[in-house]
């Protein structure tokens, strides 16, 4: 009697926890801050008078179950007998088993005495631990719950921008149940490994990277759009026009530049300076030889040309001279003195007699009278100037004084 006693306690205090047997069962979770996903996404379960009660932790892909995964509890036949959403992450229960009824018409179906159950999480076979031998004990048991979800593709990869040629790691961080892998790198490169292949891109390009991931549960794909960047290695180079002229010398330089580069720096070698990648025309003012260079940079890295005394710069040539002696009887041998200035490469002398010179400072012997002009071309870097001295040299007669002879006679 005692024992009756005992046992209708029991059963009473059970009730008041978890619900009336037949009734709809009562979860009675851990607190939970919140809820992420809405409820009735338990399919429909019969309830009988007929139930254990399991409850537990709940792992998915090795994490703690998030809230909103559903725990499932199935017969051999397929028949879900019990199911449970998850208010707090990583536990479940109390989650009421029911059992086949076969007293109604018609049967309801469920477990039977001394099956094993069979529990699913999120639709995945999980393992538990220990198995439940389901009984009509209408009892608590803690069984802890493992199981790997669907399929779900995730990637990572370093480095994901650089110059050509650009090796990239790819690291699989893939969950659930999967057996193979497919990877598209956007280049017409492919692998099928599902550990962390290494991809090398050869041409400069913008590349969508995918990986499928396939088990048993399904498939699922990662894309991740505009994923990699390869660059196009940086080469300065830069011409110019002229290279060689009279001060003020306006030049235009051009930039020759390849690869994928944002900034530009030049210095022009007097003190100029420009970072607009294609300058305007610069002019030089004072005569000398330049030194160019030209710094280009941008995510295909740095480089930098430089051309030494590239610009030469002159001064203007002015053409003159001077003679002594400008006055003279004949044969009269003149010296004449280049005094010309500025950037000139040779000189053309024109005596006025029909002579001529290409000395620096040449002389010369008028042998006939007269007054001649003299004039002296240089050539310069923009052409032949000359200057001209009229009447300059001026050659006279030789004359002879006779005196006369006086004889006397004695």
């Amino acid at each position: 009697m005692k024992r009756h006693k005992s046992l209708f306690v029991s059963l009473l205090i059970l009730t008041a926890v978890l619900g009336l047997p037949g009734r709809p069962a009562v979860a009675v979770p851990l607190p939970s801050p919140e809820k992420l996903r809405t409820s009735n996404v338990c399919p429909p379960v019969q309830n009988t008078p007929f139930f254990t009660i399991a409850y537990g932790t709940v792992t998915l892909n090795g994490q703690n179950a998030p809230v909103g995964t559903t725990v499932e509890a199935r017969s051999p036949r397929g028949d879900v007998t019990g199911c449970f959403e998850v208010t707090t992450a990583g536990n479940y229960g109390m989650m009421y088993i029911y059992g086949e009824d076969t007293t109604v018409t018609p049967p309801i179906p469920g477990m039977r005495a001394g099956e094993t159950v069979a529990f699913y999480v999120d639709g995945s076979s999980a393992t538990a631990t220990p198995p439940l031998t389901w009984a009509d004990d209408k009892s608590w048991h803690q069984v802890g719950l493992a199981a790997v979800g669907v399929a779900d593709a995730e990637f990572s990869g370093t480095p994901r921008q650089g110059v050509a040629p650009l090796t990239v790691n790819f690291t699989n961080l893939s969950t659930g149940d999967y057996t193979t892998c497919a990877w598209v790198f956007g280049d017409g490169g492919a692998s099928v490994s599902c550990g962390n292949p290494s991809h090398t891109y050869t041409n400069p390009g913008v590349y969508n990277v995918s990986l499928t991931v396939s088990g048993t549960l399904g498939s699922n794909i990662e894309t991740k759009m505009g994923y990699i960047a390869v660059y196009m290695p940086v080469n300065a180079q830069f011409s110019a026009t002229p290279t060689v002229g009279i001060a003020p010398l306006p030049v235009t330089f051009s930039n020759l530049s390849t690869g994928d580069y944002t900034t530009c720096a030049w210095t022009f070698g007097d003190g100029g300076a420009s970072n607009i990648c294609s300058p305007p025309v610069y002019t030089y003012t004072i005569p000398a030889a330049y030194t160019v260079t030209l710094t280009v940079s941008g995510p295909g890295g740095s480089d930098v040309e430089t051309k030494t005394h590239y610009i030469t710069v002159q001064a203007p040539p002015v053409p003159d001279f001077s003679a002594t002696p400008t006055t003279g009887v004949a044969p009269l041998l003149v010296t004449f003195t280049n005094l010309s200035t500025g950037d000139f490469s040779g000189s053309l002398w024109d005596f006025g007699d029909g002579a001529t010179s290409t000395a620096q400072h040449p002389t010369h012997t008028y042998t006939i009278t007269g007054v001649f002009t003299v004039s002296l071309s240089i050539q310069g870097a923009a052409g032949v100037y000359t200057k001209t001295r009229s009447n300059f040299i001026t050659v006279k007669e030789k004359f002879e004084v006779f005196l006369p002879l006086v004889i006397r006679e004695n």
